[in-house]
């Protein structure tokens, strides 16, 4: 995701947290919420956001004679394959369909027992999707050049608008969200209908979705396997992680830290068995 689109998806996505009280779970809630807890989530949200902005304002733009240098017997055997695909069409279905996956959670709101507890059900996605967003797009500093970079039926013109975000391929960002609203979708409805019948097909549509959107992204020459692969992994656990901090009957075993440094970023994770 380039810089232009985090930006965008700052100013569409930061006003819920205005009109959204934390503080607002209702009795029969699976999930509570209080200022100390999302203070510390945001803040780690907005480490990840300033670093992903430093970086992307640091980062390098290829220049002709370093794309023509670029050589496909310098990726490992289990990408190399996708350095030949290259399909703009591809591409932008992949747009949509992960914008999707991104609107889908709010469904949820047709369920009056989640519009009770809307406030901290919608602060508790917008911590998933800018986590996932900011996270990823720090991990981008390792500068991975994407698959099409290499094909040479991609038109030169084509690979030099992309600028910074032409070394941008680990991990897939669009993958990743699309895992981590799959993941917050069929979490969040399972704790709050565990009996509900559906639940198995909520799961499976929503990670079908997500693992297409991968797949689009392979195809349109944007991401290498191991970069999907890398994204549905951390997409599916900031997912996951979000409700679970946030659960009530939930003994806390689980805590997840963000690393941030000006030589790296990442997730601390613990688990206590």
């Amino acid at each position: 995701m380039n810089l232009i689109n985090r930006r965008l998806l700052l100013i569409l996505l930061a006003p819920i947290v205005f009109f959204s009280n934390p503080i607002d779970s209702v009795s029969e809630s699976p999930y509570n919420s209080n200022w100390t807890k999302e203070s510390i989530i945001f803040g780690a949200d907005l480490g990840l956001i300033i670093l992903s902005e430093v970086l992307s304002e640091g980062a390098e733009v290829m220049t002709v004679v370093e794309i023509n240098a670029l050589n496909t017997s310098d990726i490992n055997s289990f990408d190399r394959s996708t350095a030949s695909n290259w399909s703009p069409d591809i591409s932008s279905a992949s747009d949509i369909l992960v914008v999707t996956t991104i609107i889908t959670p709010f469904t949820l709101l047709l369920s009056e027992d989640v519009r009770d507890d809307i406030g901290t059900v919608t602060v508790m996605y917008l911590q998933t999707i800018l986590s996932t967003t900011f996270l990823t797009s720090s991990i981008k500093s390792v500068s991975r050049v994407r698959p099409l970079a290499y094909n040479p039926e991609t038109p030169l013109e084509d690979k030099l608008a992309l600028k910074q975000d032409l070394r941008g391929s680990f991990p897939s960002g669009h993958t990743a969200l699309a895992f981590s609203s799959a993941v917050f979708f069929s979490t969040v409805y399972s704790d709050y209908f565990p009996d509900s019948d559906w639940t198995p097909y909520i799961w499976g549509g929503t990670l079908v979705a997500a693992s297409a959107v991968g797949l689009f992204r392979q195809q349109s020459g944007y991401h290498f396997p191991t970069d999907v692969i890398a994204g549905a992994a951390l997409g599916s656990l900031i997912g996951y992680a979000i409700p679970y901090l946030h659960r009530k009957s939930e003994k806390k075993d689980l805590s997840i830290t963000p690393l941030v440094s000006p030589y790296y970023a990442g997730m601390g994770i613990r688990y206590e068995f």
